[in-house]
């Protein structure tokens, strides 16, 4: 092999490591027998005293990944024992001809460097051929193949991290998943026994007004009031649970999907103002569910904070959508903005919650909802969401 058909060969192995293809290990060792002149090329793991190949680039038929060997009977014990690269060129001359290895497989040539994952020894990275090697392994092959090593801890190492990072996710999801039924059954249970109580309250205050004392109708109205609160606060818990989903984008008419908003808030309260809104015309690519309930949530905090006036307002810029919502409630200090979000009181709870709602779902698609201005005259609520 001339250097430079070497140095070529080196050259598209590098590259072909961390390439992240499903096979790039089992293509690094094709690669690297090919520039080694060698016949097997393998990763192996052990464990305890079991040889595992866990990646092998070998003839068909010879050596298949999942095949388990005897530590003792493999050349990388000697490799293992060196905690370092060990290179043999004719096993038969050797001082490890006696080795069982070479009498149950006559493997001849042979160099190894030992794997560290994660601080932990993992096993080997080794070439070998059944032919005899008629020169001598050169510094420049050792230094590859321990530099191969390098790599292939590496890719290990991100393998394993992507593969756990991937358990990980999937146990947020199924904690995520419970989360939410266990919000939507508590819900349900608790809803019910409020909605009698405050209705019970309501009744006894229309029947019985005039034999009530003063502290006894107020008592009961407060009863009302309070079990309405948390009937309120029970129903955005389920919505809250249901916030971080994401959804897949869809062509959407904002014209549409604001019309439908804001008939689904006059259907739940019909003295609601309603608000002027301006959008785009055509078709934009977004999750229809979540924008229509991060606006929904907007509308419903605008309709507690407005005198007389809500104005909505989209606009499109850099491939994201700008939605403003504007009323002429009363001024919020600028040092609220954010406590708005994530600091809740009895008073203003619900429209609060409404607004970290309008929040998670934004940021859920990698939007955001913050206050961008206030004064006596007018709070601007904006909205941003990527289109795609």
């Amino acid at each position: 092999m001339t250097q430079e058909h070497h140095l070529h060969n080196l050259l598209e192995l590098f590259n072909q490591v961390g390439s992240g293809s499903h096979n790039e290990l089992r293509d690094m060792l094709a690669l690297a027998n090919k520039t080694l002149g060698t016949t097997f090329g393998i990763i192996s793991h052990i464990s305890e005293q079991t040889y595992e190949v866990v990646h092998v680039d070998a003839p068909a038929d010879t050596l298949g990944e999942g095949a388990l060997f005897e530590l003792g009977q493999t050349y990388c014990a000697i490799t293992l024992e060196a905690n370092d690269l060990v290179s043999i060129e004719d096993m038969a001359s050797s001082s490890y001809s006696g080795h069982p290895c070479y009498a149950s497989f006559g493997l001849e040539t042979y160099i190894g460097a030992p794997l560290v994952v994660h601080g932990e020894r993992y096993g080997t990275v080794n070439f070998s051929s059944a032919v005899v090697r008629q020169r001598p392994w050169t510094p420049e092959e050792q230094a590859l193949v321990k530099l191969l090593a390098r790599f292939v801890e590496q890719t290990l190492e991100r393998q394993q991290m992507t593969h756990r990072a991937h358990l990980i996710g999937q146990e947020l999801e199924r904690m995520h998943h419970e989360q939410k039924m266990l919000i939507s059954r508590l819900s349900h249970d608790f809803r019910a026994p409020l909605r009698n109580v405050r209705q019970l309250s309501e009744w006894i205050l229309e029947d019985e007004e005039e034999r009530l004392s003063e502290d006894g109708a107020n008592s009961l109205q407060l009863i009302r009031e309070r079990a309405a609160f948390a009937e309120e606060m029970l129903a955005t818990l389920i919505h809250y649970a249901r916030a971080a989903e994401r959804y897949p984008s869809e062509p959407v008419h904002l014209d549409a999907l604001f019309a439908h908003v804001i008939a689904s808030l006059l259907e739940e309260d019909q003295h609601a103002y309603t608000p002027s809104f301006e959008v785009p015309e055509g078709e934009l690519r977004l999750p229809r569910p979540a924008v229509r309930d991060a606006v929904f949530q907007m509308l419903r905090f605008a309709v507690r904070h407005t005198q007389e006036r809500i104005d909505f307002k989209a606009y499109v810029q850099k491939h994201t959508l700008h939605i403003d919502l504007t009323t002429d409630g009363p001024q919020i200090s600028e040092r609220l903005f954010e406590p708005y979000f994530t600091s809740f009181s009895e008073q203003k709870e619900p429209e609060r919650v409404r607004l970290t709602l309008a929040r998670q779902r934004a940021r859920a698609h990698d939007g955001d909802l913050s206050f961008s201005q206030s004064t006596p005259e007018h709070t601007v609520l904006s909205l941003t969401w990527p289109i795609g």
